[in-house]
């Protein structure tokens, strides 16, 4: 039978929709393209100051948005790469709970458990016998704040005698024959020594080394290639306000096994920003990371306390050692995240105002939130090398 003109027509219409939509459901199957955020970060790297800053955003478990400009050292004026690794000091901190989830998810720990139990062979005052893994990730444990370090002031975190592992469980024999820094249970009280407490916990019960749980429980499901613990990789250098005001490059300060627990990871910007839509996939309550529902009901008892308000869209939580400034801010209903960073100390200011303006960029149609957030001591409130007090 012949077709009319008008049939020819409607038939070539109907193939060329066909052809579209095909071609609109291959270009919804690939990821979407990158926005560079350099043109957003430049003009605030001038303003500052900074050797060098970095910001990406997740949304929807995609990369949408990354920058990285400036040099890695005012010394070799080498530009800054989106492969560099930033450390992030107690942005850190959320990665513990995840190590601990985990474990339980197997059973192999329980968040109710007391450290009288954890730690059995260990002497500890009677004050810590009842604390728990809920009290040390909020910050509730009553133990000494340890945010001021050096060789005089605490040389028994520079006592790196025998392995890693012995390390910690020397200094945590240390601090829980120590003055609580506050009744137990009672009050907040920012503790990055609570941290390495509950490595000392998890080495215990699964007999590997921090480093490899971290590994094994945080990088490696959430496919965080670029991730380590401990400074390793990093080719960054931190810089600090020098004597008279001016930008100097820091010396790097010794890798301390008691500290890695508290603050530890490096990694690039666009794992960090990763990291931080997962933190915004737990608060939402969604599983991620082979967790079931159970474990995730049981997750906002072990949410760090100077995280800010759960589901609360655009706090921030601020990480650093006095020589790199780290931030992520989470929107947990909109599945949004947003990480920034840079290679200089004491920047919370600059991180906010970079946060604020790659949100105003890439997702303004998620309200702007209380980046000012909550902010916590650091890791090292004040580095101090080994020639200092």
């Amino acid at each position: 039978m012949k077709k009319t003109h008008n049939q020819g027509m409607r038939a070539g219409t109907l193939v060329a929709l066909f052809i579209s939509a095909l071609c609109f459901k291959a270009q919804a199957d690939e990821p979407p393209d990158v926005i560079d955020l350099n043109p957003v970060l430049r003009p605030i790297l001038k303003r500052s100051g900074a050797p060098a800053v970095a910001a990406a955003v997740y949304r929807k478990g995609s990369l949408v948005a990354m920058g990285v400009c400036g040099v890695r050292s005012i010394e070799t004026r080498e530009s800054v790469t989106p492969a560099d690794r930033w450390p992030i000091g107690s942005c850190s901190k959320p990665m513990a709970r995840l190590v601990f989830a985990r474990l339980m998810e197997r059973g192999v720990i329980k968040s109710d458990s007391q450290l009288s139990e954890l730690l059995k062979g260990i002497d500890m005052r009677d004050v810590y016998n009842t604390v728990t893994l809920a009290d040390l990730m909020s910050h509730r444990a009553g133990i000494q704040p340890y945010t001021e370090i050096g060789p005089k002031i605490t040389p028994i975190i520079f006592d790196r005698k025998g392995t890693a592992i012995e390390q910690r469980e020397r200094f945590t024999k240390h601090v829980l024959n120590e003055a609580p820094a506050a009744p137990p249970k009672k009050r907040f009280v920012y503790s990055n020594a609570g941290f390495c407490i509950l490595a000392v916990v998890a080495e215990r019960a699964t007999g590997k080394p921090w480093e490899t749980l971290v590994a094994e429980e945080v990088f490696g499901p959430l496919g965080l290639e670029s991730a380590t613990e401990g400074g390793e990789g990093v080719q960054l250098a931190g810089h600090m306000k020098g004597p008279n005001g001016g930008l100097q490059a820091a010396r790097p300060f010794p890798r301390l096994a008691v500290m890695i627990p508290a603050g530890g990871v490096s990694l690039s910007i666009a794992d960090f920003a990763a990291f931080a839509f997962v933190e915004a996939e737990l608060e939402a309550g969604h599983p991620v990371a082979g967790l079931t529902k159970k474990t995730l009901s049981s997750l906002p008892e072990l949410r760090p306390a100077d995280m800010g308000p759960a589901n609360r869209g655009g706090a921030m939580f601020f990480g650093g050692d006095g020589q790199y400034t780290a931030a992520f801010a989470t929107w947990p209903k909109d599945g949004v995240a947003i990480a920034v960073a840079c290679n200089q100390g004491d920047s919370d200011d600059l991180c906010t105002e970079m946060a604020g303006a790659v949100r105003a960029a890439v997702v303004p149609d998620v309200e702007a939130g209380d980046t000012s957030g909550p902010r916590g001591p650091r890791v090292i409130k004040r580095p101090r090398t080994p020639s200092d007090n």
